[in-house]
Parts: C-alpha cells; sequence; structure tokens
C-alpha cells in the first residue's frame, strides 16, 4: 500500500493469500487483462450518481471477473451492512478512505482464497470506487442541501413546486383528494423591527418545529421566503385539512418565544388560507386559490382560517 492509496485495507492481506494453492482469475493475469478489466469497471462507474447501484455494479464486476461472490457496504457512522450476493467463507476487508474521510467499509467474499494478484487488482479497483462513491455522496448532499431552507430545515420554495406538480398528477392519476394550505405570520415585520432578526429567527424555527407535530409523515411541509409557509396534503379533502388548519392555529397560540425581557415573550399568530383539487385544476389553479383564502382570512381580521370565499 502506497500513501497515494484512496483507501485503507483492514484485513490482513496474509490471511488472505495461499497457503494453500489459491485459484487466480483464469491463469496469471498479464497487465493488459487486469487493464481491461479496470476500464470495463470505470467504463460502468462514470455518471452514475447513486451510491447502492455503484456498488451493486462493482458487485456485478466482481463477480464476472471471478474476484468476489459478495460485496457488503457499511457506511461510515452506520451500522446496517448492505450486502450484495451470497457470502462465503474466505473475505477480504477493506476501509474506504479518501481525502482523510471514511467512506466505510467494504467485506469482498468468495470460496476460494485471494492471490496477491487479485488483491493487487482489487485495491486498484476499490480506489476507483472510492471516488464514485465520494462523488455520489457529495451530489446527494448537495440535491438535499438545494431543495431545503437553511434555517428551519423544511422544504423550500423549489422543492414546492416540483413536489406540487408531482402529488397533483398522483392524486388526478389515482382519483384521490389534495389539499394545500398557505401560513403566514401576522405582523411578523413588527417582531423583526421592534425585537431583532435573532428573535424572528427564533419564531420561524419554533414554529416550523410546531407544525411537523401537527401533521401526518406523508404530508409535506415547506417555508416559501420570509414569514411564508405551505402544507400539502396528500389524500386529504378540503374539510380534512381545515381541521389540520385550525389544530396548528390553536397550536401555535400557546408557542411563547421569550427572547426580550422587554417583550415579556412574543405570542405569534397565524392567518391560513386552505384549498383543496378542484377538476380541471393545475398546480397554479391550487395555488392560487389557496392564497386568495389567506388574503381573506387576513382581511377577516387576521389570526384564522379561510377555506372559502
Amino acid at each position: 500500500m502506497t500513501d497515494r492509496s484512496p483507501f485503507t485495507l483492514v484485513s490482513d492481506r496474509a490471511a488472505n493469500l495461499a497457503t494453500s494453492p489459491a485459484t487466480p482469475l483464469a491463469a496469471p493475469m498479464a497487465d493488459i487483462e487486469a487493464a481491461e478489466q479496470m476500464l470495463g469497471l470505470f467504463d460502468t462507474l462514470i455518471g452514475e450518481a447513486d451510491q447502492n447501484v455503484l456498488l451493486e455494479r462493482f458487485h456485478r464486476w466482481a463477480s464476472r471477473c471471478g474476484l468476489a461472490d459478495s460485496l457488503g457496504f457499511t457506511a461510515a457512522g452506520d451500522q446496517q451492512e448492505l450486502i450484495f450476493g451470497e457470502q462465503r467463507h474466505h473475505r477480504a476487508l477493506y476501509q474506504l478512505d479518501i481525502d482523510g474521510k471514511t467512506l466505510g467499509a467494504v467485506t469482498l467474499s468468495r470460496r476460494q482464497r485471494f492471490s496477491e494478484a487479485e488483491l493487487t487488482l482489487l485495491e486498484r479497483a476499490l480506489g476507483g470506487l472510492a471516488r464514485a462513491v465520494r462523488l455520489a455522496q457529495q451530489l446527494a448532499h448537495a440535491q438535499v442541501t438545494a431543495l431545503h431552507d437553511g434555517l428551519t430545515g423544511l422544504l423550500n420554495r423549489r422543492a414546492m413546486d416540483e413536489r406540487l406538480s408531482h402529488e397533483l398528477l398522483l392524486a388526478k392519476r389515482h382519483g384521490s383528494a389534495l389539499s394545500l394550505m398557505i401560513i403566514d405570520i401576522d405582523h411578523f415585520k413588527d417582531i423583526n423591527d421592534q425585537l431583532g432578526h435573532l428573535v424572528g429567527d427564533e419564531v420561524l424555527c419554533r414554529l416550523a418545529e410546531s407544525f411537523r407535530g401537527c401533521v401526518r409523515e406523508s404530508d409535506l411541509l415547506f417555508r416559501l421566503g420570509g414569514d411564508e409557509f405551505a402544507i400539502l396534503l396528500p389524500r386529504t379533502g378540503l374539510s380534512g385539512a381545515a381541521d389540520v388548519a385550525r389544530k396548528i392555529r390553536e397550536t401555535v397560540e400557546h408557542v411563547t418565544v421569550g427572547l426580550s425581557t422587554r417583550a415579556g415573550g412574543v405570542l405569534p399568530r397565524l392567518s391560513i388560507g386552505v384549498a383543496d383539487l378542484l377538476p380541471g385544476d393545475d398546480d397554479k389553479a391550487l395555488m392560487q386559490r389557496a392564497d386568495t383564502h389567506l388574503y381573506h382570512a387576513k382581511a377577516q381580521g387576521r389570526g384564522r382560517v379561510c377555506i372559502s370565499v
């Protein structure tokens, strides 16, 4: 192993090498054959962004080459091992480290012991896998970050546009209900102006947490920007969505944020507009109707839930 290696071999190589004759790949592998095998592997890994697909493809490649009957992978910080193929007696254990970061541990197994040439080939191949897995993990993190609000952790407006269109298509395809509520914090500007943005940020976070406690796991919560939120409720009609909106409003009435002694605590209030999917609706029509109902909730005195005009 050299310092340039992108991973660390955990197992004792001597334990894998033949004290009894090992079965080579086909014959002693020539350099050109090994190079062709590596090119075939890298060709299957390039461009794939799903970590599990990468691992599955690596297992298929190792199996075709006679290098392994099974592949196990345990991600860093995880206890559960993902296994491809049937586990065998002889194993080679590797820890994938790249640029000082541990990606996980790989276990390869087969019936025969591993030869020195095979272990060398596996080390080179796992270097390519490590780079591909790191890229997939970075892409997954970037995708999560791009679709979530950095302050509250809720989905953001971009995610709202994507998920609303998706859920609307599902509702129409299956003939199921779909409702949308838009939530606005009453007089939120006054909170920021009088108590400062730190208090305003805490109000947003506390409310987001309250919303999570009032909805189902299948419901989708969004921060659209500023003090405006939205909740998408699949398989929920107008009456059920209105009940959830009232529950949210009543719950929030008991949420106190008190970073300012002179204010004695902040009691945020909400105005909520609710609309359900009607025949002929597209995503813009549903959104517009919920927004109109929100406007009427504010016009009627704020701190209200409006489901019709």
